[in-house]
């Protein structure tokens, strides 16, 4: 999946991004099993079926809206042209259309110019007055029929929305067993599709009509009470790489799903590693989970998703859902509440323990300890699920490496902490580093040849003359004194490989000597 289309220069490049870059995608997070991933999405369903029932009605809503629109302004459109003076209409296209721009052939003069210029502002501007009654019209209308449909349909929302919620999580418990969140997924929404259509039109839905009149005392609450269930699901239940981000940074997220195949970009990468340190627990779905999932957000896809703390803290929830307070002890909130614990619940006993090399649980002490921690993190991924362990809680200050700061990670440590994920040698200059090697190496091949060379000579010229092997041994000495001032300079390399040819060519000793002088003043 993390391949993707583009041109053949952009996959290359993708390519050497993810050899740089230790992403945890390489490190290969474990998923968790087949049958956990799919009790994972079932329950997740479930709890998510109040806020998957008010996406659905906004999203008919919004259409029906925007068909209705879309409608009035073709009509207003066709009017517009019908009430247009013919005379300006048929210039203008005289004028615009024959295809030959720039051809002097109908070049107009600038009074005629000005007066077609009128006339198309006349008709814009009646265009635009038309247009605008039409919108408020339309608006005050919509305005209308949500009334009516407010008042007319609280019964059939309250029906529908608790029955549905029964039946899909009986779907949902039924197929997740089996294995694959997907077909959960499917019979839900095929039960929604069903339970949304009004008693009215379905002369099979009889007994729902009948309930329906038997409930309308409680339909408002019924509703408001579903309302503040989805509202409560919106707030924490949370969706997208950056909000997950922003609430992992913030200690909110009670437990995190991310999806295998999602593009490991920078946030992505620096997911688990923020999870490790925090200790939140970490499930990696395969793609038939997150299909479920997403069903219930009715998106394409969801590729992160977080689990927020409120609800773990049931002093502070209960007041803000049912503020209502006419709300009877029956209504979603209270199961909906116990259901999302044990959701949150149900993610920490199924989450494998992560082993993130770069990134060891901080215990919260200095940063020093964190570096040596970085150092042996080798032992740490060696222990693996202990690791995970060392840090009870996430009380304290905060787990960057700035201890004496207390407001929690900042978006800057995050994006400074990814460069601890790239090995040390690709940090900073690496191709400068590059270089460096290569003109190492080839210095110490001349060195080797030179050796070699000598030996040689020394083999042909024993029997001769001792005054060339006193030279050639100067020589040597002088090279090998310009080669450790190389290594000292390295920016000065290229300017040594001519003094060394010219010594290698001559014997004379005095060369060498007047050159060396201009090396060291550089």
């Amino acid at each position: 999946m993390a391949g993707g289309g583009g041109g053949g220069g952009k996959k290359g490049r993708r390519k050497q991004v993810k050899v740089y870059i230790q992403s945890p995608f390489q490190l290969h997070l474990p998923t968790i099993a087949k049958d956990d991933q799919a009790r994972v999405a079932g329950a997740l369903q479930r709890c998510l079926a109040p806020l998957t029932e008010t996406i659905r009605t906004q999203k008919a809503e919004r259409s029906a809206a925007w068909a209705k629109r879309r409608a009035e302004m073709k009509a207003a459109r066709a009017d517009g042209a019908r009430g247009a003076p013919t005379d300006a209409s048929t210039a203008t296209s005289a004028t615009k259309g024959d295809g030959r721009h720039g051809t002097k052939a109908h070049k107009l003069t600038r009074s005629e110019r000005r007066k077609l210029a009128k006339a198309r502002g006349k008709q814009r501007r009646r265009q635009r007055q038309h247009d605008q009654q039409q919108l408020q019209q339309h608006q005050q209308e919509g305005k209308e029929s949500a009334q009516e449909d407010k008042t007319a349909s609280a019964t059939g929302i309250t029906t529908n929305s608790s029955n549905s919620g029964g039946n899909s999580g009986g779907s949902g418990n039924s197929n997740s067993v089996g294995g694959s969140g997907d077909t959960a997924a499917q019979a839900t929404s095929q039960h929604h599709s069903a339970s949304t259509t009004t008693p009215s039109t379905a002369g099979a839905e009889a007994p729902a009509t009948k309930k329906a009149k038997a409930d309308v005392a409680n339909a408002e609450v019924d509703v408001s009470a579903s309302a503040e269930a989805a509202a409560f699901l919106r707030r924490n239940v949370i969706t997208g790489i950056n909000a997950v981000a922003r609430a992992l940074e913030k200690r909110k997220a009670d437990a995190v799903l991310l999806w295998r195949g999602v593009q490991p970009n920078m946030l992505i990468q620096h997911i688990p590693s923020m999870c490790h340190r925090l200790n939140t627990p970490l499930l990696v779905l395969d793609k038939p989970a997150i299909e479920a999932i997403s069903a219930a957000f009715m998106l394409p896809r969801v590729s992160v998703l977080a689990l927020c703390r409120s609800a773990s803290q049931p002093s502070s929830v209960p007041s803000t859902i049912s503020s209502s307070g006419t709300a009877p002890p029956g209504t979603p909130p209270g199961p909906l509440l116990d259901q999302y614990s044990q959701l949150v619940q149900l993610c920490k006993t199924t989450a494998v323990p992560l082993q993130v090399p770069w990134a060891p649980p901080l215990p919260s002490s200095t940063a020093a300890a964190d570096t040596a921690a970085r150092r042996n993190s080798s032992a740490d991924a060696a222990s693996g699920g202990d690791a995970t362990k060392v840090q009870g809680g996430v009380a304290g200050t905060s787990t960057t490496q700035h201890s004496d700061r207390s407001e929690g990670i900042k978006y800057t440590d995050v994006k400074l902490d990814v460069v601890e994920v790239v090995p040390k040698e690709l940090q900073h200059g690496r191709r400068v580093r590059h270089k460096q090697q290569k003109k190492q190496q080839k210095q110490k091949q001349q060195q080797q040849k030179m050796k070699e060379e000598e030996e040689e000579k020394k083999e042909y010229e024993k029997e001769g003359a001792q005054q060339q092997q006193q030279q050639q041994q100067q020589q040597q000495q002088q090279q090998q004194q310009q080669q450790q001032q190389q290594q000292q300079q390295q920016q000065q390399q290229t300017a040594v490989s001519p003094v060394q040819a010219s010594n290698d060519g001559s014997g004379a000793t005095s060369e060498p000597e007047l050159k060396r002088p201009k090396l060291q003043q550089h």
